[in-house]
């Protein structure tokens, strides 16, 4: 009987807080560390597929410069026999 006085005068008052209120700064705070989260995905997302990138460029530059000697061996000796 006394906690429902205390309650009715609180909501007659106005100072017993829904829980709405009491839980919206926890949902914001929340909802800003999601959004934050993604962020951060996103970014090493990105970073991930840029070192993708660079690596394939960098086997196709070894591959490249592996033609490159491969072909100067071969050659070199006949020109410098001319």
């Amino acid at each position: 009987m006394k906690e429902s006085i205390l309650a009715f005068f609180r909501r007659l008052f106005g100072f017993e807080q829904s829980v709405e209120k009491i839980v919206a700064p926890i949902t914001k705070i929340a909802n800003k560390l999601d959004a934050h989260s993604a962020a951060q995905q996103k970014a090493a997302q990105a970073a991930t597929e840029a070192a993708g990138r660079a690596l394939a460029q960098a086997e196709a530059n070894r591959k490249e410069a592996a033609r490159a000697s491969q072909f100067k061996a071969q050659f070199l000796p006949a020109i410098d026999k001319l």
